[in-house]
């Protein structure tokens, strides 16, 4: 939303990427704060086991006085940023309801009035709906951690979306149903591939070695994104596309060649293969992590450079400066944020 709101395609994008860089440091600032927790837990309160989703409140008890008004603001900061998060969710919600389904479908001729009054009960209803699906589904006297049960619920939906948006983004066949189908099938196929492992896989110990007993929702994330690939495809040539819609593709609205999204995808199959073997050769240990990291982002910045560098010339040739032209590229930016990311996760394991 807040990339869509912005001046220009250019603002937008050096938004986006702006917000990566800040994006970095949040591991840095919760981590420390786990760890810190972790200390001084064992120092002041070495009988006392606490759960982890209270350790950041029984930190704030622990380290920050009490009648100097810190711990309201903390309050308020947590709060306007939970706020924050669940408004940008539900106005997306209520946008998709009122112009993709109550317009379209149940009311055509309606109003400003109308159109704002269904988006407002529209928010009502989802914000009803998930106070009791939090009250009825998760437990908060479970000591499993929340944060973990709270993506592995999310990561039913994500899958069908992610190749949905995929598909129709770079290929023209893509069909309304094939979308319809397929999110519909990646939370069917999301619950039948994980029960599915956790009843049968007992059978094979080798897979169970390398996955262990219970499918965990990552490794259940990439089959089922495969299952979806295959839905949406299947469905999409057994119906008519959109004319209209088709043309809706990176392609012809970006002004970009076919050749050029060919490239793009074989650059991100090799880089996949490459950033696999650099995983192995962490694993076995026969190089260390931060040699790995090094070598990831010394990689991702190459798959960036060409593109990068290519449009820094031009701007140079029509009179930019060179340090100009290179710090006002939005991919300049996108392959350093790129390459910290992957050396980040490589050294950081």
């Amino acid at each position: 939303q807040r990339a869509l709101g912005a001046r220009s395609d250019s603002e937008g994008q050096i938004g986006i990427v702006a917000a990566g860089f800040l994006k970095l440091l949040i591991p840095f600032f919760a981590i420390g704060a786990g760890i810190a927790a972790y200390y001084l837990f064992q120092k002041e309160m070495p009988d006392r086991a606490v759960d982890p989703d209270a350790a950041f409140s029984e930190l704030v008890k622990l380290v920050i006085p009490v009648g100097t008004g810190i711990i309201g603001i903390i309050a308020a900061g947590l709060i306007g940023a939970i706020l924050s998060s669940i408004d940008s969710m539900m106005n997306s919600a209520a946008t998709i309801l009122t112009m993709d389904i109550y317009k379209p479908y149940i009311n055509p001729a309606a109003t400003d009035r109308e159109l704002i009054r269904f988006g407002r009960m529209s928010i009502v209803a989802l914000v009803v709906m998930a106070a009791l699906m939090a009250i009825f589904i998760l437990d908060p006297n479970s000591e499993a951690n929340f944060f973990l049960k709270l993506v592995d619920y999310q990561n039913y939906l994500t899958p069908g979306v992610l190749v949905t948006f995929i598909l129709g983004m770079f290929w023209r066949r893509a069909t309304a149903a094939g979308s319809f189908w397929t999110i519909l099938s990646g939370v069917f196929f999301s619950w039948l591939v994980e029960w599915g492992y956790n009843n049968y896989a007992g059978d094979y110990p080798t897979i169970v070695e390398a996955f262990g007993p219970k499918l965990a929702f990552f490794h259940r994330v990439v089959v089922v994104l495969l299952l979806c690939f295959v839905i949406h495809i299947v469905v999409s040539l057994m119906t008519s596309p959109d004319s209209e819609k088709s043309r809706l593709v990176w392609t012809d609205l970006g002004g970009h060649a076919p050749g050029t999204l060919a490239k793009s995808f074989a650059v991100i199959f090799v880089s996949i293969g490459v950033y696999a073997v650099l995983g192995w050769l962490m694993v076995s240990e026969t190089w260390s992590p931060i040699a790995c990291g090094i070598a990831g982002a010394f990689w991702t910045f190459s798959a960036f450079g060409t593109t990068a560098m290519l449009h820094v010339k031009q701007r140079y040739e029509s009179g930019a400066s060179p340090m100009s032209a290179m710090l006002t590229e939005d991919r300049f930016w996108a392959a350093i944020l790129c390459s910290l990311a992957v050396f980040m996760l490589y050294h950081y394991r």
